[in-house]
């Protein structure tokens, strides 16, 4: 049985709100202090896992299940990170959280399948969430640049998350 639009909406704009929220965080902004940022990382992440929990469809395939599961625990090993003194330990839970993310993505993607146009539209949006939150993953925010680039990312995937709310707004 397929969940009505209204919940697939819910969950995507909870999951783009935590998405923007990441984004913010990730901005190199001099007069934010750096609790509100951690504090909008953590809050973020929380958000993308909660949504991606909501859009969930229950006709949905184990194969998609399993990325938005992926995705879940990417979100929260990421949120995870933050709570944690030991700089090791953040940078491996933010990193193997992304990675999660990025799997768990990549493999809800519709293979082989004829799709409708918001469909498509859906898809893009999920594809720039990949991208961008590989280059989060692909960087050393620890430099000028890393910093700069995880903030693109960042905002790319922002960027997807909107445009997936739009696609299954329609």
């Amino acid at each position: 049985m397929r969940q009505s639009i209204d919940t697939v909406q819910l969950g995507a704009a909870i999951a783009a709100v935590g998405t923007i929220l990441s984004a913010i965080a990730s901005t190199p902004i001099q007069s934010m202090p750096e609790s509100i940022q951690d504090d909008f990382e953590f809050i973020g992440n929380i958000l993308e896992a909660l949504g991606t929990a909501v859009a969930s469809e229950e006709d949905a395939t184990a194969i998609v299940h399993s990325g938005e599961i992926l995705q879940i625990i990417g979100n929260i090993e990421v949120a995870a990170s933050i709570l944690t003194d030991n700089s090791d330990l953040q940078s491996l839970l933010d990193k193997q959280g992304g990675l999660l993310q990025v799997l768990g993505e990549a493999v809800t993607l519709p293979y082989g399948e004829q799709l409708s146009k918001n469909e498509v539209i859906a898809t893009i949006g999920s594809i720039l969430d990949i991208i961008g939150n590989a280059i989060q993953v692909l960087v050393d925010d620890s430099t000028e640049q890393g910093i700069i680039w995880n903030a693109v990312g960042g905002w790319i995937q922002a960027v997807g998350a909107v445009i997936v709310v739009v696609a299954v707004g329609k």
